[in-house]
């Protein structure tokens, strides 16, 4: 699976893997940290920053486009500076595929990547 950072011109796949889920009545996106509330730019603007410097209230994050070969299968977030009074609430790990893609295995693949930034970001323990 390749794992990257969302950019501008993901909009249009980013809007398909939004239809999906609410063509199968889910309104809500998992890992998808306020795709659904933000304009697209300001959406990439944030990732990206949380990415770099981070943000006081969450600390710095990653959230990454999963793909498999160029089919975009769902999306990760690996909160890796995650204040401590927030990790009981909202975990340092969560991730979100497709429902046309799932029971597939995606998903166990997506959180051995995530585990394997998370270690190469000195943490011990990682709560989804």
């Amino acid at each position: 699976m390749l794992y990257r950072l969302p950019q501008l011109s993901d909009q249009d796949l980013l809007k398909a893997y939004v239809l999906e889920h609410m063509d199968h009545g889910e309104n809500s996106i998992s890992a998808s940290v306020g795709l659904l509330g933000m304009a697209f730019p300001d959406w990439i603007s944030k990732i990206h920053a949380d990415a770099s410097a981070g943000n006081v209230q969450w600390g710095k994050s990653l959230l990454f486009l999963c793909f498999d070969r160029e089919k975009p299968i769902g999306l990760l977030s690996i909160r890796y500076e995650l204040p401590e009074e927030l990790i009981q609430t909202i975990g340092d790990i969560g991730y979100g595929v497709r429902p046309t893609e799932r029971n597939k295995g995606y998903a166990t693949a997506m959180l051995a990547h995530a585990l394997s930034v998370c270690r190469e970001k000195g943490m011990k323990r990682a709560l989804l």
